[in-house]
This record gives structure tokens, C-alpha cells and sequence, in this order.
């Protein structure tokens, strides 16, 4: 077998599913791509030049990069600035990014309003609101000028929010009154209701009962003196005690009943 001193001689070409492995006479081996093994039309012994071997690995990094990116976009939909962005975390450069960027275009894998009309029905889902569907929209890279192009009624913030509400008090339940109210308020704005919205949804929340309400008092009473009396004593551990319940939101009468009892 000649020499080649410039470049590599292929002694074999193993094809296999996911990617084709070429060994050459000198020892070395490289996995690559079927469609670089395709383009540049590989068969044992055939002589290939370094310049046409820079090729092929560069056509080979190219292919990880685009499958990479295909099958990100092929399991939930997203952004074109997604994508980029990841491409560039994996090391792509901004021609081989627009090339990959580019193709998947193609096939509406990454289409705003693809990816817009899709999230709008995982947040319905979810039961988000306005601020919190915006919010996630931006992040995803979708424009400003078409998020604002959304239209939110505020009858429908609302319908959401109550069925939200539902899941919600009952989340809560174990909880004091002013405690469960200040629990569903803030997780109203997490969701990304107006603070107009939140605050009137959570003037429906059910109040507890007084048997309820001593009930879920006598439990935070022991959990937190048994935690409190670990370092405190007597006059100490009890005003720390008392002063933690109605920073809990517990009426002092309630807890002086409490502990008289």
C-alpha cells in the first residue's frame, strides 16, 4: 500500500445506526455522520487530502450541532433564540448557527407562532395569567411587539383565577385563615394575576370554622414551642412563642384561650 504523507488512507468503513466509524491505515479512526459519509462518497482505500479532511470534520461537526438542535426543537416548541442560544452554549459558530437555524425553518420547527400558540395552551392548562404568559413568551424570545399583541379579557383572567382559587384553598387547608389568604394571594401573583385580580379572588377564600381554626392553632402551638424550647425558657419561650403565632396571622385572644387550656 503506498504512503500518503499528506493527508490519510481509508482501510475501512464500518456503517452503523446511529453513526458510520472510518479507520485508516495509520492507526487512527473517526466516527462521523451518514449524511458527511454520504456527501463526501467514502470507501475503504480511498486517499483523502488534508484540506478535504478539515472538510469532513467540519461537515461532521456541523451535523452534531443540527441534530442537536432538530431534536431540542422536535420535543417542545421553541424560539429561534432559543435555539441559538443554545447552539452558541454548545460551541457553534454563527455560520454554522444560521445554516442550523435556517433549516429548521423549514420545517416550522421553530416558528414564533408555533411556539406562541403551543404555550398558550400549556398556560391554560396550567391556569397562568397575563403577566406570567407575557413573562415566559419573552423569555422564549418571541417579541415584544407580538406579546403585546395578545389579548387577555379580564373575564377570563378571572374564570381562571377561581379555578385556581379552587386548588388552592384546598392546597392550604391546614393552614390559619389570615395565613391561607396571604399563601393564595402570593401564589395568585406567581401564576401572574394582576394584584387587582388577586386581591379580589382572595376575598373569596372560605373562612375556617372556630372548631378548624383552634384545631389547626393547637398544632402550631406544640410544633413550635416543642422547636422553640430547644433554646428558650419559661417567660422567654413563651413570649417567643406567642409573638411567632400572630405573626402567623392567629388572634391573641385565641392563643391566650390556647394556653389557659
Amino acid at each position: 500500500m503506498s504512503s500518503n504523507p499528506a493527508g490519510k488512507i481509508v482501510q475501512s468503513v464500518n456503517v452503523g445506526k446511529s453513526k458510520v466509524v472510518l479507520r485508516f491505515y495509520d492507526g487512527s479512526k473517526m466516527d462521523i455522520s451518514g449524511n458527511t459519509y454520504s456527501e463526501f462518497k467514502l470507501y475503504p482505500n480511498k486517499e483523502i487530502s488534508d484540506k478535504e479532511l478539515k472538510k469532513i470534520k467540519e461537515r461532521n461537526e456541523l451535523d452534531k450541532f443540527y441534530q442537536y438542535a432538530f431534536t431540542s426543537a422536535s420535543k417542545s416548541e421553541q424560539s429561534e433564540k432559543q435555539i441559538r442560544d443554545k447552539l452558541t452554549k454548545k460551541g457553534a459558530k454563527k455560520k454554522q448557527i444560521d445554516f442550523i437555524i435556517n433549516e429548521l425553518n423549514k420545517y416550522s420547527l421553530i416558528s414564533e407562532e408555533s411556539v406562541i400558540n403551543n404555550y398558550l395552551d400549556y398556560a391554560s392548562y396550567k391556569l397562568y395569567g397575563e403577566n406570567r404568559i407575557k413573562e415566559d413568551l419573552i423569555n422564549k424570545g418571541i417579541s415584544l411587539e407580538k406579546v403585546n399583541s395578545l389579548e387577555f379579557r379580564y373575564s377570563d383572567e378571572i374564570k381562571k383565577a377561581n379555578e385556581l382559587l379552587i386548588k388552592l384553598e384546598k392546597k392550604y387547608s391546614k393552614q390559619a385563615y389570615s395565613t391561607k389568604k396571604k399563601h393564595i394571594y402570593d401564589a395568585l401573583i406567581r401564576y401572574g394575576y394582576s394584584f387587582d385580580i388577586a386581591s379580589k379572588i382572595v376575598e373569596e377564600v372560605k373562612p375556617n370554622s372556630p372548631k378548624e381554626e383552634l384545631e389547626i392553632l393547637k398544632k402550631e402551638y406544640k410544633k413550635v414551642k416543642e422547636r422553640y424550647s430547644r433554646k428558650y425558657k419559661s417567660k422567654e419561650l413563651e413570649t417567643k412563642v406567642i409573638n411567632y403565632l400572630l405573626g402567623k396571622g392567629y388572634r391573641y385572644n385565641d392563643i391566650l384561650k390556647l394556653k389557659g387550656e
